[in-house]
């Protein structure tokens, strides 16, 4: 990959940046209603975004959860360095700051037809527009379809309480055990999270129980995103602590025993983590919008809106369209204002912008003190109606340095302020 430099990302980022600067001929009629299911990176920014540029729009967030837990850093509480509270962040800037309206609700169901959302307690929500920003769901490998069996290996790559879980079952974990991990083929949120992962629970073992082992059993061929940067650290300052498998699909799961058969053998660990193959979240497939490789939402990249024949007024956003864009909390941050922008250009009866720009950046913890980050730009092309990385946009750190370890801080602070605040 070329290397982007700080100038050349300021610049790509403007490009996207400048969406906040809504024009008042874009505002909708009042009295109109957003719904916006899912209040994640993708769900939260789009009603804040529509609140923000938009004040005369009702927006609706329907999430059951009070508060949001972002997956982005929770890899550094399995090391220790941060805690839940640290990632655990509030919706009271939505509600308090932008006036987006809170429902504590699961949807049960969609009726596009009707225009309308029904909850769980049995209300009914009609939308003139909806934003469906679920995440994702996963495919459990056999031996782990059970609840049960799903209670012993905690995933934990949606945050929240098996973040903690897993945590503890590492500070429990003897010194001299071993940690197996998984990694799916993708698809998958956050590319380069699980090696991440593996890293820094490599370095609380450094640190804490130097004779404990991480064994990485990787479905794919070879390490998929920042390849060099794991690479030198599982060779370097994790050399002996790392072991690294690729080509070893997960084909079963033994929750009680602790173990992972793949194709190379069987793997026992003290601790497992299996990272399953991820899909759409459930409500997409209860709607009827999964129409790509069985698993995802398809969408018009111009707006999100989801292209399922015959149905309208319905978009997708963040981890649970099948695109083909990274799946990561800052792009489902940048499409929700290009959602946002799209739904308040409709509602006004005006045209969307037909080409928007999204912008991605993405950064890992490697050790205690040194970090990386990967970055691109992505512009609409109307020619085969698809995404594309700007020539020159994409990059990455040539190497992990403690100025990005920083960095990442401050990158996450921006993130969840821009989304939540």
């Amino acid at each position: 990959m070329h290397a982007l430099n700080r100038r050349d990302f300021l610049k790509a980022f403007g490009a996207t940046a400048s969406l906040a600067l809504m024009p008042a001929a874009l505002r909708a009629q009042t009295g109109q209603r957003v719904v916006v299911v899912g209040g994640g990176f993708g769900g939260a920014t789009v009603a804040k975004f529509l609140r923000l540029w938009d004040p005369g729009l009702e927006v609706v967030l329907v999430e059951p959860n009070p508060n949001y837990i972002s997956c982005v850093m929770s890899n550094l509480v399995l090391h220790g360095r941060l805690n839940m509270a640290d990632i655990t962040l509030s919706y009271a800037g939505l509600t308090g700051n932008h006036g987006v309206l809170l429902v504590p609700q699961m949807v049960d169901a969609v009726d596009a037809d009707a225009h309308s959302v029904h909850l769980a307690n049995g209300d009914s929500l009609g939308y003139d527009k909806l934003v469906l920003a679920p995440g994702i769901g996963f495919i459990y490998p056999d031996g782990l379809q059970t609840p049960q069996a799903q209670a012993l290996v905690p995933h934990a790559w949606k945050a929240g309480p098996q973040t903690q879980q897993l945590r503890d079952a590492l500070l429990r974990m003897r010194n001299g055990g071993r940690f197996v991990m998984t990694i799916p083929t993708p698809p998958y949120r956050c590319p380069a999270g699980p090696y991440e992962r593996a890293c820094q629970v490599a370095q609380f073992f450094r640190e804490k129980k130097p004779r404990s082992k991480v064994i990485v059993l990787d479905a794919n061929p070879q390490i998929i995103a920042e390849r060099h940067i794991f690479e030198a650290a599982f060779a370097g300052p994790f050399a002996g602590i790392v072991e690294y498998h690729p080509n070893s699909p997960v084909l079963s799961v033994n929750a009680s025993q602790r173990s992972v058969t793949t194709v190379g053998g069987t793997f026992r660990g003290d601790v497992l983590n299996v990272i399953p193959l991820m899909q759409a979240g459930k409500i997409l497939f209860d709607a009827g919008l999964i129409n790509v490789d069985n698993r995802w939402a398809g969408v018009d990249l111009k707006t999100f809106a989801s292209n399922v024949p015959g149905v309208e007024d319905v978009f997708v956003i963040g981890d649970s369209h099948g695109s083909g864009l990274p799946k990561s909390g800052h792009l489902a941050n940048a499409e929700a204002k290009v959602v946002a922008s799209a739904i308040i250009a409709q509602l006004g009866g005006l045209p969307v912008n037909a080409a928007p720009v999204l912008n991605n950046t993405c950064y890992s913890a490697v050790t205690n003190s040194t970090g990386s980050w990967v970055a691109g730009v992505y512009a609409y092309d109307a020619n085969d109606e698809q995404m594309k990385a700007v020539p020159g946009s994409l990059g990455e750190s040539p190497r992990a340095i403690s100025d990005d370890y920083d960095r990442m801080f401050g990158w996450a602070r921006n993130l969840w302020a821009d989304s939540l605040g």
